[in-house]
């Protein structure tokens, strides 16, 4: 989706001398462009961007599940969690067509599954573990399974919603996106540009929630730091496989910065610790929920110790 807006990172493979020789006209086309090695390394690479999304997705719809369960609004919390530790592309982008009940228009869950089968291959080849994202997989997987190829990709959630008997629409809400509900919205002018490059439209003020819930911020702290613990064990094993195709730590920082798949940790890597003290009350707000990937997770905080040398 970030094509709307000239957010295109284009990894390539191959030899200097050729990367030089287009490097010029991928810029021209996104608005970055690396060189990561061989021909073939440029798809291993997406691969590896790819996951953090995957993983991003499944958590943050279970944690949704969550906040749903004890009566939080979604719509604030999104608004909530875009400032917190546990912010991400994910987050950010993809909760409104969450929201809206579109389940994303931009990409078909035939892809996802075909992704995710793909890096676990890749993690095979080269032998690292892997253990988050063989989760993912499988449950990637598993909704193919249930439902047509060529539906929206976030049906990966609706399977989520199933299982609990719920359903994370908000009644009359669009998602500010053209490939939400409402297929005709396009971007307001202009567009923000961070601090690392990275460019993302504004959200229009009818979209923004300006009132103040000081009862859910407990709670709603607890879960940002529940997703904010999973993108730093996602990119844990990101980095791993990253390593083992032969990137270096420079190099990773720049892919995973330019990717679908950044994070507030992979941004702030060498000063992120986990509040252990607010991890371990998540398991008070479970219950009988239906979580295959939070239940199935040690929620012990991940070492840090591979994560500041490689992203910053």
């Amino acid at each position: 989706m970030g094509v709307d807006f000239n957010n295109v990172c284009f990894y390539a493979g191959g030899t200097a001398s050729a990367y030089a020789q287009v490097e010029p006209v991928l810029r021209v086309m996104g608005q970055h462009a690396l060189h990561v090695g061989a021909i073939g390394t440029g798809q291993s690479v997406k691969l590896l961007t790819n996951l953090l999304f995957y993983c991003a997705t499944l958590v943050w719809a279970e944690l949704l599940i969550v906040a749903q369960t004890h009566g939080i609004d979604l719509h604030w919390l999104w608004e909530t969690a875009k400032k917190g530790r546990g912010n991400c592309f994910v987050v950010d982008q993809i909760t409104p067509l969450l929201l809206d009940g579109s389940y994303d228009h931009s990409c078909t869950l035939e892809i996802t599954v075909k992704d995710t089968a793909l890096v676990v291959s890749l993690a095979d080849e080269l032998e690292v573990p892997l253990a988050l994202g063989r989760l993912v997989e499988q449950r990637y997987r598993q909704a193919r399974y249930s439902y047509p190829a060529r539906v929206n990709h976030l049906k990966v959630v609706h399977l989520l919603e199933r299982e609990n008997d719920r359903r994370l629409q908000i009644p009359g809400f669009t998602a500010p996106s053209p490939y939400g509900a409402n297929r005709d919205y396009r971007h307001p002018a202009p567009l923000h540009t961070d601090a690392r490059g990275r460019v993302k439209p504004h959200v229009p003020p009818q979209y923004r929630y300006t009132l103040g819930h000081p009862a859910w911020a407990e709670q709603a702290q607890c879960l940002s730091e529940v997703m904010a613990w999973s993108n730093a064990l996602i990119l844990r094993e990101a980095l791993e496989l990253g390593r083992a195709m032969g990137l270096g730590a420079e190099l990773l920082d720049r892919v995973v910065s330019m990717s679908c798949g950044p994070s507030w940790v992979s941004d702030n890597a060498h000063s992120y610790q986990p509040d252990q003290a607010v991890l371990r009350e998540f398991a008070g707000l479970v219950a009988d929920l239906h979580l295959p990937i939070l239940h199935t997770l040690d929620l012990g905080p991940p070492s840090t110790a591979n994560l500041g040398g490689h992203c910053s």
